[in-house]
């Protein structure tokens, strides 16, 4: 494990993104700390830690967040499944107590978050204010055109 976590932290990769753009840091930073909330909450221990960088990866950019959010997932299932597999029960139990602590960390960023994904939900460069902008281009183009307007080009006349 030890190991892993060394060749993860000093891969080429990171060393030069984070060199040029220490915003990218951030999920290389958040996803190991995610993943081990996960297991200590399977491990039956406090779930402070899952909370706490929950609501941390969650305040600093959602767009990361997403992102971590499923990757957390999928590893959660992966270790329910492997752990737990004669066990449903019990697996079932811990997936509600990880997706509670999840949704904790979830609200308590919300005084952030929300805002943040508003604002960016009435953006003018959204995406559905971009397909409506571009419908609405097409449509007063196509009705704005004269009936008989003449099809040579305007270098002919």
């Amino acid at each position: 494990m030890t190991v892993g976590a060394l060749v993860y932290v000093f891969t080429l990769y990171s060393l030069f993104i984070v060199s040029h753009h220490p915003f990218f840091a951030l999920p290389m930073v958040f996803l190991p700390l995610l993943l081990l909330g996960v297991e200590q909450i399977l491990a039956g221990k406090r779930p402070y830690l899952f909370i706490f960088i929950v609501f941390l990866a969650a305040v600093s950019n959602f767009y990361f967040f997403y992102m971590l959010a499923i990757i957390t997932a999928l590893y959660t299932l992966y270790q329910l499944i492997c752990r737990f597999r004669h066990r449903g029960k019990a697996a079932v139990g811990k997936f509600f107590q990880i997706t509670g602590c999840a949704l904790l960390g979830v609200v308590l960023s919300a005084v952030v978050l929300l805002p943040v994904v508003l604002a960016f939900m009435g953006d003018s460069r959204s995406a559905e204010s971009y397909v409506r902008t571009w419908s609405t281009v097409r449509i007063t183009t196509a009705t704005s055109c004269p009936p008989c307007s003449p099809q040579r080009p305007s270098w002919a006349t």
